[in-house]
């Protein structure tokens, strides 16, 4: 009996230990794969460049940063009730070694194409991306975006009616856009002008008139064609020229000779009197350092403006003012018989009495009311449509940002603050952030004339009882 015992126990003995080594490599196996399962992480997604459009050849964009790399991507369309599949494709990375692969960071191109959707109209629609992880958990990504589906491409259309200008003087064009398209404006030479739709937003992918004010820098060559662009979703391009008339200009050259009073003064009125080095080596580093500040200021100064008109009529000059410094002179300061530097001068230098009171040119909202660099006390005014006022080295600001004001309402005092020589208003006019030269504006038949057809500019609806005096136009 007892052999027999001995016997028995020996077979419970071995299944016990059995059982125990299989428990111990199944909770391993578990943890193992629990820890996989476990291991990847979200996929993060970004769009590259955020899409407004879905047409006929649209490409996303999309940059991808994940643990091990992922295995599907999918694009699709969903309008109401209607879900169009644009793009299904599996990259072929295997999810079973993905321990084996490092950190994936890469752009993805998507080609997709709306019109291969018949059950698709033109309109709204929320366009996603969805993305699946290359691990063992295939966990499933996704960035979405409402978008507006254009089934067609894109199309231009402008007036053959010729654009008078002058060279360096405003302009307005109105155009009609159509079909794929995201974005749109009128190109001279470097120079982009963007669109508005007058009291209302602009719309990619939208069939709508657009509008956008323009000038002939002075840096251009007035034989550069002057063109509307629209930029379809896939970047291609479309052009159409504007047939243009201008009339051209010849820039002045004047020598500006300087002192040291001078140079000590906007030295320290600039510099904050901080810095007692070299006087000539400190205007230089004005030129070079803080010209360029203050007027990429007044450039994101041009994103704020309304997209309605909030002018009327024509512009007004300072009263009883006389025009020292033109528009694009070429100014070369001199010290001691030497050449320090050379400046072109973007804007009219008007001079009336000291301290003389500074009335707004038109009807607009004031954005900038600081001191600013070489324009020392400044006012910065919108008017609309990207066209935008600069009041500078003034002694005296007597309104603030977000006010609103009208013609002839006074909101300073004329001085010598920043960068200027002598008591005067430094008078700037920019078009989405081109200084363009003033005088043009000045002359309410010119803008009934060139403006008006274009922009329903108020206060021009009966035309002018007299001949208007010419004023100098440079």
């Amino acid at each position: 009996i007892p052999a027999m015992a001995i016997g028995m126990r020996y077979p419970r003995r071995s299944f016990s230990l059995i059982m125990r080594l299989l428990l111990l490599v199944a909770a391993i196996l578990l943890a193992c794969f629990g820890a996989l399962w476990f291991l990847g992480g979200p996929t993060t997604l970004e769009w590259e460049t955020r899409p407004a459009v879905a047409g006929p050849n649209t490409r996303l964009s999309v940059n991808v940063r994940s643990s091990y790399g992922i295995s599907q991507v999918r694009a699709f369309l969903d309008q109401g009730r209607t879900r169009c599949d644009l793009y299904d494709r599996s990259t072929g990375i295997s999810r079973l070694t993905f321990w084996r692969r490092k950190e994936s960071r890469e752009k993805m191109v998507i080609p997709t194409a709306a019109a291969s959707c018949p059950a698709l109209a033109d309109g709204p629609a929320r366009l996603t991306v969805q993305v699946w992880s290359a691990d063992l958990r295939n966990r499933s990504d996704e960035i979405s975006e409402q978008v507006r589906v254009a089934r067609a491409p894109a199309s231009i259309h402008t007036s053959p009616e010729p654009h008078y200008t002058v060279h360096t003087g405003p302009s307005a064009a109105k155009y009609h856009v159509a079909g794929d398209w995201v974005e749109a404006g009128v190109q001279v030479g470097k120079y982009r002008f963007r669109p508005y739709a007058p009291g209302r937003a602009v719309v990619p992918g939208q069939e709508m008139d657009l509008v956008s004010f323009f000038t002939i820098p002075w840096d251009v060559d007035p034989e550069e064609p002057v063109q509307v662009y629209v930029i379809a979703s896939d970047g291609r391009r479309l052009t159409a020229n504007l047939r243009m008339v201008i009339e051209r200009r010849e820039f002045r050259q004047r020598e500006i000779k300087l002192t040291r009073k001078f140079l000590r003064q906007v030295v320290d009125d600039i510099l904050g009197g901080s810095d007692r080095s070299d006087a000539v080596v400190n205007f230089k580093r004005i030129n070079s350092e803080v010209r360029p500040l203050n007027n990429r200021k007044l450039i994101e100064l041009a994103g704020k403006s309304e997209s309605k008109v909030l002018w009327s009529g024509s512009f007004t000059q300072l009263p009883k003012s006389q025009v020292q410094g033109q528009f694009a002179d070429t100014r070369i300061y001199t010290f001691e018989g030497a050449k320090v530097d050379q400046q072109p001068h973007l804007g009219v230098d008007l001079a009336s009495t000291r301290n003389a009171e500074v009335p707004v040119a038109n009807s607009g909202k004031v954005l900038l009311a600081e001191r600013l660099g070489i324009y020392g006390n400044c006012l910065f005014v919108d008017h609309g449509l990207g066209v935008q006022t600069l009041y500078a080295h003034l002694s005296r600001i007597d309104v603030k940002p977000g006010d609103s004001v009208t013609k002839g309402q006074v909101i300073g005092l004329t001085g010598m603050t920043g960068l200027a020589g002598g008591d005067h208003l430094h008078f700037g006019m920019l078009i989405d952030g081109v200084e363009t030269s003033p005088v043009r504006m000045f002359e309410r038949n010119w803008i009934a004339k060139n403006i008006r057809p274009v922009v329903p500019v108020p206060g021009l609806e009966k035309p002018a009882n007299e001949p208007e005096k010419r004023r100098r136009r440079r």
